[in-house]
């Protein structure tokens, strides 16, 4: 096995000391991405939000600060990364301001219209069946709720070596198609070079 093959594969699911190195390395490459994606949507202090793929869980207080009175939901499929998240929000956690859970995008299992903002950074690349994803998030969204993908662009993946096996490289264009055609209305999409890495963010809201 390869290194850009087993490095491909701890981003997709991080598992091990090895995946714990992987996602603090995330974390740093990450932050502007998470920085300009948070930025760019409108909070009110009381709302629910759900990060999908939360990694190593380090960035789920900055969400918390922008809905201080407000239910922070983080899931992932790594019990190595959820571990983790916990140890990391264990005080938050404490006082009801985040939970973690071990979830499948594919099989959320959560009440219909529970969320007001659903944020996924760089794990579209990893869902086989985008359709029965997006009809889960669209239920699970509150009406006029929204969702955010922040995402690398394909010329980008590419130029990285990321292993095509594993990773769906995506166009923008192909990402707001996607969206419009599970009864999403694109707010807004934009794209930016960041320091180390260059980004899409494409916010869509729920059609009612």
């Amino acid at each position: 096995m390869t290194l850009p093959f087993l490095l491909s594969k701890q981003l997709k699911k991080p598992n091990g000391f090895f995946g714990l190195l992987v996602s603090l390395l995330m974390n740093i490459i990450n932050k502007p991405m998470y920085a300009k994606a948070l930025n760019l949507l409108t909070f009110n202090e009381d709302e629910s939000v759900l990060e999908i793929g939360i990694g190593n869980g380090k960035i789920l207080k900055s969400i918390t600060k922008k809905v201080p009175k407000g239910l922070v939901t983080g899931i992932d499929i790594s019990p190595t990364m959820l571990f983790f998240a916990k140890c990391y929000n264990i005080r938050l956690i404490r006082k009801k301001k985040i939970q973690i859970l071990k979830k499948d995008i594919e099989n959320l299992n959560f009440e219909n219209e529970t969320f007001d903002k659903i944020i996924s950074l760089n794990t579209i690349y990893f869902w086989k069946n985008p359709t029965k994803i997006l009809e889960q998030l669209y239920q699970v969204l509150k009406p006029n709720g929204q969702i955010l993908l922040a995402f690398n662009s394909k010329r980008e993946m590419i130029k990285s070596g990321y292993n095509s096996e594993i990773f769906t490289f995506w166009e923008v264009e192909e990402v707001e198609i996607l969206l419009k055609s599970h009864h999403f209305t694109i707010v807004n999409s934009i794209y930016e070079q960041l320091k180390f890495e260059d980004c899409y963010c494409v916010i869509a809201q729920k059609n009612t």
